[in-house]
Protein backbone atom coordinates (compact mmCIF):
# COMPACT_ATOMS: atom_id res chain seq x y z
CA UNK A 1 0.00 0.00 0.00
CA UNK A 2 1.66 3.38 -0.81
CA UNK A 3 1.87 6.34 1.63
CA UNK A 4 -1.09 8.57 0.13
CA UNK A 5 -3.20 4.84 0.05
CA UNK A 6 -2.05 4.48 3.87
CA UNK A 7 -2.68 8.56 4.81
CA UNK A 8 -6.38 8.38 3.26
CA UNK A 9 -7.31 5.08 4.59
CA UNK A 10 -5.60 6.59 8.49
CA UNK A 11 -8.08 9.58 7.50
CA UNK A 12 -11.40 7.62 6.78
CA UNK A 13 -10.90 5.60 9.79
CA UNK A 14 -10.84 8.84 12.01
CA UNK A 15 -14.18 10.12 10.22
CA UNK A 16 -15.66 7.02 10.80
CA UNK A 17 -14.90 6.52 14.60
CA UNK A 18 -12.50 3.74 14.03
CA UNK A 19 -8.96 2.67 15.04
CA UNK A 20 -6.10 2.58 13.10
CA UNK A 21 -3.35 -0.33 12.79
CA UNK A 22 -1.63 2.24 15.14
CA UNK A 23 -3.84 3.15 17.44
CA UNK A 24 -4.68 -0.30 18.40
CA UNK A 25 -0.59 -1.11 18.79
CA UNK A 26 -0.95 2.17 20.91
CA UNK A 27 -4.23 1.11 22.91
CA UNK A 28 -2.95 1.31 26.45
CA UNK A 29 -1.80 -2.38 28.29
CA UNK A 30 -4.46 -3.36 31.03
CA UNK A 31 -2.39 -4.61 34.02
CA UNK A 32 -4.07 -7.25 36.84
CA UNK A 33 -3.64 -7.34 40.40
CA UNK A 34 -0.46 -9.91 41.82
CA UNK A 35 -0.50 -12.06 44.72
CA UNK A 36 0.99 -8.83 46.85
CA UNK A 37 -2.57 -7.05 45.89
CA UNK A 38 -5.40 -6.87 47.99
CA UNK A 39 -8.53 -4.87 46.38
CA UNK A 40 -11.21 -3.61 48.83
CA UNK A 41 -14.52 -2.72 46.81
CA UNK A 42 -16.80 -0.59 49.72
CA UNK A 43 -20.31 0.23 49.16
CA UNK A 44 -21.80 3.02 51.07
CA UNK A 45 -25.44 2.03 50.56
CA UNK A 46 -28.70 3.98 52.30
CA UNK A 47 -30.31 1.54 55.35
CA UNK A 48 -33.37 3.58 55.40
CA UNK A 49 -36.73 1.71 56.10
CA UNK A 50 -38.38 1.72 53.11
CA UNK A 51 -41.14 2.52 52.12
CA UNK A 52 -40.81 4.66 55.25
CA UNK A 53 -43.78 5.82 58.17
CA UNK A 54 -44.24 9.10 56.44
CA UNK A 55 -44.51 8.06 52.74
CA UNK A 56 -41.10 10.23 52.30
CA UNK A 57 -38.84 6.93 51.55
CA UNK A 58 -40.31 4.61 48.40
CA UNK A 59 -39.21 1.27 47.16
CA UNK A 60 -37.21 -1.44 48.74
CA UNK A 61 -34.64 -1.65 51.31
CA UNK A 62 -33.88 -5.13 50.60
CA UNK A 63 -33.41 -3.70 46.88
CA UNK A 64 -29.65 -1.67 48.29
CA UNK A 65 -28.86 -5.01 49.64
CA UNK A 66 -30.03 -6.92 46.83
CA UNK A 67 -27.33 -4.85 44.58
CA UNK A 68 -24.19 -5.10 47.11
CA UNK A 69 -24.31 -8.70 46.93
CA UNK A 70 -24.16 -8.85 43.31
CA UNK A 71 -20.70 -6.81 43.74
CA UNK A 72 -18.53 -9.43 44.47
CA UNK A 73 -19.47 -11.59 41.11
CA UNK A 74 -19.43 -8.43 39.18
CA UNK A 75 -15.54 -7.73 40.65
CA UNK A 76 -14.32 -11.21 40.90
CA UNK A 77 -13.03 -11.94 38.02
CA UNK A 78 -11.17 -8.62 37.19
CA UNK A 79 -9.04 -9.57 40.56
CA UNK A 80 -6.29 -11.51 38.30
CA UNK A 81 -3.67 -13.32 41.37
CA UNK A 82 -5.09 -10.71 43.84
CA UNK A 83 -7.39 -10.83 47.02
CA UNK A 84 -10.61 -9.67 46.74
CA UNK A 85 -12.60 -8.04 49.67
CA UNK A 86 -16.27 -6.50 49.21
CA UNK A 87 -17.77 -4.46 52.10
CA UNK A 88 -20.54 -2.37 53.16
CA UNK A 89 -20.90 0.99 55.11
CA UNK A 90 -17.61 1.08 56.86
CA UNK A 91 -15.92 4.65 56.47
CA UNK A 92 -12.50 3.93 56.36
CA UNK A 93 -12.90 2.49 52.81
CA UNK A 94 -15.20 5.57 51.59
CA UNK A 95 -13.87 7.59 48.70
CA UNK A 96 -15.05 11.34 49.69
CA UNK A 97 -18.12 12.16 47.58
CA UNK A 98 -16.14 14.07 44.75
CA UNK A 99 -13.44 11.52 44.37
CA UNK A 100 -12.64 10.18 40.90
CA UNK A 101 -9.46 9.26 41.10
CA UNK A 102 -7.16 7.60 43.68
CA UNK A 103 -6.22 9.49 47.06
CA UNK A 104 -2.97 10.04 48.57
CA UNK A 105 -1.51 6.64 49.55
CA UNK A 106 -1.19 5.82 52.93
CA UNK A 107 0.21 3.22 54.80
CA UNK A 108 -2.02 0.32 55.54
CA UNK A 109 -2.92 -2.91 57.54
CA UNK A 110 -2.52 -6.12 56.04
CA UNK A 111 -5.58 -8.86 54.89
CA UNK A 112 -5.36 -12.89 55.36
CA UNK A 113 -8.63 -14.13 53.81
CA UNK A 114 -9.56 -14.38 50.62
CA UNK A 115 -12.92 -12.69 48.53
CA UNK A 116 -14.82 -11.89 51.43
CA UNK A 117 -17.20 -10.23 51.71
CA UNK A 118 -18.66 -8.60 54.88
CA UNK A 119 -21.48 -9.84 56.82
CA UNK A 120 -23.01 -6.31 58.36
CA UNK A 121 -25.70 -6.40 56.31
CA UNK A 122 -28.45 -5.75 58.86
CA UNK A 123 -31.26 -2.95 57.61
CA UNK A 124 -32.32 -0.66 60.65
CA UNK A 125 -36.22 -1.19 61.57
CA UNK A 126 -36.20 1.59 63.53
CA UNK A 127 -36.41 5.24 63.13
CA UNK A 128 -33.71 5.97 65.39
CA UNK A 129 -31.51 3.49 63.70
CA UNK A 130 -32.32 4.29 60.38
CA UNK A 131 -28.76 5.78 59.41
CA UNK A 132 -25.84 5.72 61.65
CA UNK A 133 -24.40 8.36 62.70
CA UNK A 134 -20.70 9.53 61.74
CA UNK A 135 -19.12 8.80 65.25
CA UNK A 136 -16.13 11.17 63.88
CA UNK A 137 -18.51 14.25 63.00
CA UNK A 138 -16.46 14.68 60.03
CA UNK A 139 -19.54 15.32 57.73
CA UNK A 140 -20.71 18.18 59.73
CA UNK A 141 -23.24 16.40 62.08
CA UNK A 142 -24.76 14.72 58.74
CA UNK A 143 -26.14 11.14 59.14
CA UNK A 144 -24.11 7.90 57.50
CA UNK A 145 -24.95 6.21 55.17
CA UNK A 146 -27.08 9.09 53.40
CA UNK A 147 -30.44 8.37 52.42
CA UNK A 148 -30.26 6.83 48.96
CA UNK A 149 -26.81 6.53 48.38
CA UNK A 150 -25.29 3.29 46.72
CA UNK A 151 -21.50 4.65 46.53
CA UNK A 152 -19.01 2.44 45.22
CA UNK A 153 -15.12 2.48 45.67
CA UNK A 154 -12.11 1.24 45.29
CA UNK A 155 -8.97 0.68 46.85
CA UNK A 156 -5.84 -1.13 46.38
CA UNK A 157 -3.21 -2.46 48.74
CA UNK A 158 0.19 -3.79 48.38
CA UNK A 159 0.83 -6.20 51.17
CA UNK A 160 4.44 -6.10 50.70
CA UNK A 161 5.25 -2.64 50.65
CA UNK A 162 2.08 -1.62 52.87
CA UNK A 163 1.24 0.52 50.14
CA UNK A 164 -2.71 1.99 49.46
CA UNK A 165 -4.02 3.63 46.49
CA UNK A 166 -7.23 4.81 46.45
CA UNK A 167 -10.18 4.81 48.16
CA UNK A 168 -11.35 6.16 44.41
CA UNK A 169 -14.96 6.77 44.27
CA UNK A 170 -16.30 4.31 40.67
CA UNK A 171 -20.36 4.81 41.27
CA UNK A 172 -22.71 7.43 42.69
CA UNK A 173 -26.15 6.35 42.96
CA UNK A 174 -26.25 10.12 44.66
CA UNK A 175 -24.68 12.05 41.89
CA UNK A 176 -26.44 9.78 38.48
CA UNK A 177 -29.77 9.04 40.40
CA UNK A 178 -29.36 5.21 38.76
CA UNK A 179 -28.26 2.14 39.85
CA UNK A 180 -25.30 0.56 38.64
CA UNK A 181 -24.98 -0.90 35.35
CA UNK A 182 -22.71 -3.93 35.37
CA UNK A 183 -20.58 -3.09 32.15
CA UNK A 184 -20.18 0.32 33.02
CA UNK A 185 -19.02 -0.08 36.52
CA UNK A 186 -16.68 -2.81 35.52
CA UNK A 187 -15.22 -0.44 32.90
CA UNK A 188 -14.16 2.14 35.39
CA UNK A 189 -13.24 -0.37 37.78
CA UNK A 190 -10.85 -1.54 35.41
CA UNK A 191 -9.88 1.99 34.24
CA UNK A 192 -9.10 3.31 37.73
CA UNK A 193 -7.39 -0.02 39.02
CA UNK A 194 -5.01 0.39 36.28
CA UNK A 195 -4.16 3.86 37.21
CA UNK A 196 -3.25 2.74 40.66
CA UNK A 197 -1.36 -0.54 39.38
CA UNK A 198 1.00 1.31 37.22
CA UNK A 199 1.34 4.40 40.59
CA UNK A 200 2.12 0.79 42.50
CA UNK A 201 4.53 -0.99 40.21
CA UNK A 202 6.75 2.42 39.69
CA UNK A 203 7.14 2.44 43.94
CA UNK A 204 7.01 -0.89 44.25
CA UNK A 205 10.25 -1.10 41.97
CA UNK A 206 11.78 2.20 43.66
CA UNK A 207 11.81 0.76 47.07
CA UNK A 208 12.63 -2.95 45.71
CA UNK A 209 15.69 -1.36 43.63
CA UNK A 210 16.47 0.94 47.02
CA UNK A 211 16.27 -2.38 49.32
CA UNK A 212 18.38 -3.89 46.98
CA UNK A 213 21.05 -1.68 46.95
CA UNK A 214 21.17 -1.07 50.79
CA UNK A 215 21.34 -5.17 50.85
CA UNK A 216 24.49 -5.03 48.44
CA UNK A 217 25.96 -2.12 50.71
CA UNK A 218 25.61 -4.12 54.05
CA UNK A 219 23.31 -1.72 55.25
CA UNK A 220 19.35 -2.58 57.07
CA UNK A 221 17.16 -0.83 54.85
CA UNK A 222 15.47 1.79 57.31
Amino acid sequence: MSTGDSSLLEQFAKQKGLATFDDEEEEEQQLFPQSQHEIVVHAEYCTALRPSRTGSLRGSSQKYIDHFSQLEDVFAPLRGDGELRVVANQKQHAAPAASRTAAATKRPSSAATHRTVDASLGVNTSAARLMATDSEGGDGGRLWPRIGAFEVSLTLRNTQSGRTHGPALIHSKLETGRWPLHAKVRGRFLGVLNEMLKADEIDFGLEKAYREKLESSGKAPG
